[in-house]
């Protein structure tokens, strides 16, 4: 009768009252007179009913609920990978932040191709500093799936904020070779030939006028300024509407590069955006 009217409540997507009866339902397995009914808890009813009830108890919040009944829900066959996730989230919810990053790392091994736990994983570690560790998963995933351009991107991304250019660079180019239309890659790999050039323009003006190392540091800018025009066209043809995000770039490439035309656009782009709404 439980099990019926949390059935039925599903039914009528009345969650709360859908996860009462489903949590008397699996916690009536540790009566003792009703032991025998549930086969010691391994029959496979009880844990399609743990399946059931996590999507459900995290949809109204019952996070206790869905960390409880998660072991369970797990040996249930299909869509282990959202049991896991919803794990996942409910922890973090409860702002436990070493069972979220714990429940993460296991979500990495059992089901690397649910990408929620990698970027989840990734975006705490980079927001941390902790590069290393950051670099080592996206190692890791790489050799799982050398051609999933996401893990190529995350340590793209890493060593950007590292500052450590020429790594983002590289690790950029394969995410292009893997898909030439990747956004970000693009974006990424740009700034990074613009900060690059950006050091060597203060490298510049540290030296005198007419020394050797003038001219080293800016034919170094102008070269950076350069191969960062493509990636940044790219990023504007597949991004139009994103104008401040590719337009202040790009500023800087047309006006290092006296390309007067494509500057005096770039410049009125930027005009426009700092117009305020009427």
């Amino acid at each position: 009768n439980l099990l019926n009217g949390g059935r039925f409540y599903l039914r009528k997507k009345n969650y709360t009252e859908a996860f009462r009866f489903l949590d008397l339902y699996l916690s009536s397995a540790e009566y003792p007179a009703l032991k025998n009914d549930f086969l010691n808890q391994t029959d496979t009813m009880y844990s399609r009913v743990a399946y059931w009830i996590i999507a459900t108890g995290y949809h109204i919040g019952a996070y206790e609920g869905v960390i409880r009944y998660a072991p369970t829900a797990l040996r249930y066959p299909k869509n282990q990978q959202y049991v896991q996730e919803y794990l996942c989230r409910s922890h973090l919810a409860l702002n436990d932040t070493a069972a979220w990053v714990k429940e993460l790392k296991r979500g990495i091994v059992n089901f690397p191709d649910h990408t929620y736990f990698f970027t989840s994983l990734q975006e705490f570690l980079n927001r941390k500093g902790k590069y290393d560790d950051a670099l080592l998963f996206a190692d890791r995933m790489i050799q799982y799936d050398p051609k999933n351009a996401l893990f190529w991107y995350a340590k793209a991304l890493v060593y950007m904020r590292k500052d450590d250019y020429k790594n983002c660079i590289a690790n950029c180019d394969v995410v292009l070779t893997l898909d030439s239309m990747n956004i970000e890659a693009n974006y990424f790999k740009g700034l990074a030939y613009c900060n690059m050039a950006k050091a060597s323009s203060d490298a510049m003006k540290k030296s005198e006028l007419k020394s050797a190392a003038y001219r080293k540091y800016r034919t170094e800018m102008m070269t950076y300024y350069a191969l960062a025009e493509e990636p940044l066209e790219q990023v504007r043809r597949l991004s139009p509407d994103k104008a401040s995000r590719w337009a202040p770039l790009l500023y800087q490439v047309y006006l290092n590069q006296n390309k007067g035309a494509e500057f005096d656009e770039m410049e009125r782009i930027i005009r426009d955006i700092k117009k305020p709404e009427k």
